[in-house]
C-alpha cells in the first residue's frame, strides 16, 4: 500500500480563539479554539487581545489596610472602607472627598443602596451616608443609622403597665416606648419591666421633666398626676425607657446584608453572627414607613437544620437566596396580617414580613462571599469545587446548581500535580474568605484570588461551555463597576482604574497564547512542518516572539513578529511602498523547519512595554511523512 505523498501539502487552521482557557482536557483533545495555556488576554473587537492595563487612581498607602468598595459609583464617587474609616474618592481625578466616618472595625462588610442614601453594615458598625449638591458639587455626610425606638405597648394600665402589645422590640436599639391611658389622680406608672434609664416623659404631646423614677421599683413617679381629658382619650402618657438585651448583639455582628423585597427594595436583611451563624434578620416598618433602622424581635429565621454559617445573600427569580458555606436556600416574601391578640376580637393588627427558609440544595455551598454575582439574572459564586451558578430556584434540586469551572479547576489542593495545575481552586485555597472578590462588567464575571483573575466570558459562551481567561497581577480586594469602567481597591487601600494601555504601573504585562499540540489526526504518523502563518492585528505596535514545541523540545524562531503602525510606515516606509491600514490585520510567515516530529505546538508571547498581542489568525502547513518505526 503507497504511503502518502511528501508533495502533498495540508493546512489545519486556526480561525477562532474564543474558547480561552482549558486546561481540564489533554491537549491534543481541545477545541481549535481552546488553549492549554494563556495569560492577559482577552476576547475583544472580534480578536484575542492584551487585557486593559492598571493605574492608580488613589496610590495613597497610607490610609490603611483596604477593606471594602461600594460595588457601583454614587453621584460620580467611590466609596470605600480603608483601615478604620469610610472615604469617598471622585472616580474622575482620584481626589480624596475626605473622611466620612472613623472608629469602625477592621472588618469587611456590605454596602448597599436603600431609599435614596447609601448604608454600610460591618460587625460592631452600621452607618448611613447622605448626598447634598452644594453650588453645582456635591456633599456627603456619614452617619450612625437612626434606631426606630417601637412602641411595645399601647392602651396600657397605669397600675401594671400591661395593655395591647403593638410592636416587637427593635434587636437594633434598647429603647422602647409604652403609651399610657391617664387615670384620674393617679401618679404612679407602672412600666412593664424595670427599665435601666428613662429616656423621655411626654403628657398630651408635651414633653415633662416633673417625675421621678427608681430603676429597683421599675416605677415612674409624677409630680403632679397627668390629667384626664374630656371626652378620656386613650393613649396621653407615653415613657420612652431603654433596657439593653442580648438581640442588640447578634444584630450588632452582622456584616451581610442585602436588600430585598420580592420584587422591589422594601427590607434589609441581614446575618453573620457568630452565635447563630446560620440565623438572618430583617427590617420591619415603623408606623409610616419600612424602616432600615427598625428590625423587630420576630423578624428572624433559621437557615436550614444545622449551624451552618450564611455566607452571603442574593436575589433571583423573586427570590432571596440565601447562601451558607455547606448549602443553599431560598426565601420568598410573605405578609403576615396578626391579631396581636390572638382572639380575633381586639380590634389591633398588625402586618409583618415573613421570610420562611426553604432548602434549595444541601450538598453545594458558598465558601466566599464576595464572588456572589447576578449574572445574565442568574447567581453565580465560588465555593469549594469551584465556581457555580445556579440556573433555578426549584426546591431541594441539585441539578439546578451547575459548576462551570471545571476547564480551569485543576488539581485540589493537597493532591500532587504539576505547576499548571495550580489554577482557580490551588488560588482560591490560597486566600482567605475575605481576599476573594468577584466583579461583573456586563460582558465578563471576574473573580480574585491570591492576586490572579479569571474572568469567564459569557457574552462569548453559555454555563454548558464557558470561556475563562486568565489575568496575572491583579491584587484586587474589592471591585466596583459603572459607566464601563472597572474600579479595584487593594489590601493596601490604594484605588485602581483600568485603562486602554499595555502596561501596569509602568510595568509591562506579560501576555502569551499557546496552541494546544496537534497531532494531525495521527499519533505515529510522522510530519514535516513546512510553514507556519500568523495573522496579528495592527492598531497597536507589537513584538512577539513565536516558539515552536516538538517531540524533541522547544525553540524560538529567530525573526520576531513585528507590526508596525501606519504612522511607523509612514516614517520608515521605503520609496514605493504604502502604509498599512491600522484596521487590516499583520500577516506574517515562518518557516519552523520541524522535520519528522509527531506534534507540534506554538506559542506567541509579548512582554514589551506599550505593545499589544492581538491574534486574529494562525495556519498550519504541514506533509506527512509516513509511520514511525
Amino acid at each position: 500500500m503507497a504511503g502518502p505523498s511528501p508533495k502533498t501539502e495540508y493546512s489545519l487552521k486556526f480561525e477562532d480563539f474564543s474558547g480561552g482557557l482549558n486546561i481540564r482536557d489533554m491537549e491534543y483533545n481541545l477545541k481549535p479554539n481552546e488553549s492549554p495555556d494563556m495569560k492577559n488576554l482577552l476576547w475583544r473587537n472580534g480578536l484575542l487581545a492584551s487585557r486593559k492595563g492598571q493605574r492608580f487612581l488613589s496610590a495613597d498607602a497610607s490610609l490603611g489596610q483596604g477593606h471594602a468598595l461600594y460595588s457601583s459609583l454614587w453621584h460620580g464617587h467611590l466609596f470605600a472602607h480603608i483601615g478604620t474609616k469610610l472615604y469617598a474618592f471622585n472616580a474622575s481625578t482620584g481626589i480624596l472627598y475626605g473622611q466620612l466616618a472613623t472608629g469602625l472595625p477592621a472588618t469587611r462588610g456590605t454596602f448597599f443602596m436603600y431609599g435614596g442614601s447609601l448604608y454600610y453594615k460591618t460587625a460592631g458598625a452600621y452607618k448611613v451616608i447622605t448626598a447634598a449638591e452644594v453650588g453645582g458639587e456635591w456633599t456627603f455626610t456619614a452617619a450612625n443609622v437612626t434606631p426606630y425606638v417601637p412602641v411595645i405597648v399601647i392602651n396600657a394600665s397605669p397600675s401594671n403597665g400591661a395593655g395591647d402589645i403593638y410592636q416587637p422590640e427593635n434587636r437594633l436599639s434598647p429603647r422602647k416606648t409604652v403609651w399610657y391611658n391617664a387615670v384620674q389622680g393617679e401618679r404612679y406608672y407602672h412600666l412593664p419591666v424595670k427599665a435601666q434609664v428613662i429616656i423621655s416623659v411626654e403628657v398630651d404631646g408635651q414633653a415633662t421633666s416633673a417625675w421621678s423614677y427608681s430603676p429597683a421599683t421599675g416605677i415612674l413617679v409624677f409630680d403632679v398626676a397627668p390629667p384626664v381629658t374630656d371626652p378620656p382619650t386613650n393613649n396621653t402618657v407615653r415613657i420612652t425607657y431603654s433596657l439593653q438585651n442580648s438581640a442588640f448583639t447578634a444584630l450588632n455582628s452582622c456584616r451581610f446584608a442585602q436588600v430585598y423585597g420580592g420584587t422591589g427594595s422594601l427590607v434589609v436583611v441581614m446575618a453573620g453572627y457568630s452565635e447563630q451563624p446560620n440565623a438572618y434578620f430583617w427590617s420591619g416598618n415603623s408606623n409610616i414607613e419600612m424602616d432600615p433602622g427598625y428590625f423587630p424581635m420576630e423578624h428572624y429565621q433559621l437557615a436550614g437544620e444545622t449551624n451552618d454559617p450564611i455566607t452571603g445573600f442574593g436575589c433571583q427569580q423573586s427570590n432571596l437566596i440565601i447562601f451558607q458555606e455547606h448549602q443553599v436556600g431560598k426565601a420568598l416574601l410573605g405578609i403576615i396580617d396578626a391579631d396581636l391578640e390572638g382572639g380575633g376580637d381586639s380590634g389591633v393588627s398588625r402586618l409583618s414580613i415573613d421570610l420562611p427558609y426553604t432548602p434549595i440544595n444541601n450538598k453545594i455551598g458558598c465558601l466566599y462571599p464576595w464572588s456572589i454575582q447576578l449574572i445574565q439574572n442568574n447567581l453565580v459564586w465560588a465555593g469549594s469545587q469551584g465556581v457555580y451558578v445556579l440556573l433555578d430556584t426549584t426546591d431541594a434540586n441539585e441539578n439546578y446548581i451547575r459548576c462551570i469551572s471545571d476547564k480551569i479547576n485543576g488539581t485540589p489542593p493537597g493532591v500532587s500535580a504539576g505547576t499548571k495545575k495550580k489554577a482557580l481552586l490551588y488560588n482560591l485555597s490560597r486566600a482567605g474568605a475575605d481576599e476573594v472578590c468577584s466583579a461583573d462588567d456586563e460582558h465578563r464575571y471576574y473573580i480574585t484570588c491570591n492576586g490572579v483573575t479569571y474572568a469567564w466570558d459569557y457574552d462569548l459562551s453559555n454555563y454548558k461551555d464557558p470561556s475563562w481567561f486568565l489575568l496575572s497581577n491583579t491584587n484586587f480586594l474589592a471591585t466596583s463597576y459603572a459607566d464601563n469602567e472597572l474600579y479595584f481597591l487593594d489590601s493596601s487601600g490604594r484605588v485602581i482604574r483600568l485603562q486602554q494601555a499595555f502596561e501596569d504601573f509602568g510595568r509591562a504585562i506579560e501576555r502569551y497564547y499557546r496552541i494546544g499540540s496537534q497531532y494531525f489526526e495521527s499519533y505515529d504518523q510522522l510530519k514535516n512542518i513546512n510553514y507556519v502563518n500568523i495573522s496579528l492585528g495592527a492598531d497597536y505596535e507589537s513584538n512577539t516572539t513565536l516558539t515552536y514545541y516538538t517531540d524533541y523540545g522547544s525553540g524560538d524562531d529567530p525573526t520576531n513578529l513585528q507590526v508596525l503602525t501606519a504612522a511607523d510606515y509612514e516614517a520608515d516606509k521605503e520609496p514605493g511602498t504604502r502604509p498599512m491600514s491600522d484596521k487590516r490585520p499583520a500577516v506574517f510567515r515562518r518557516r519552523p523547519m520541524c522535520r519528522r516530529v509527531l506534534h507540534f505546538s506554538m506559542q506567541l508571547r509579548n512582554a514589551n512595554m506599550d505593545e499589544d498581542l492581538a491574534l486574529v489568525s494562525a495556519e498550519i502547513l504541514f506533509n506527512r511523512q509516513g509511520r514511525l518505526r
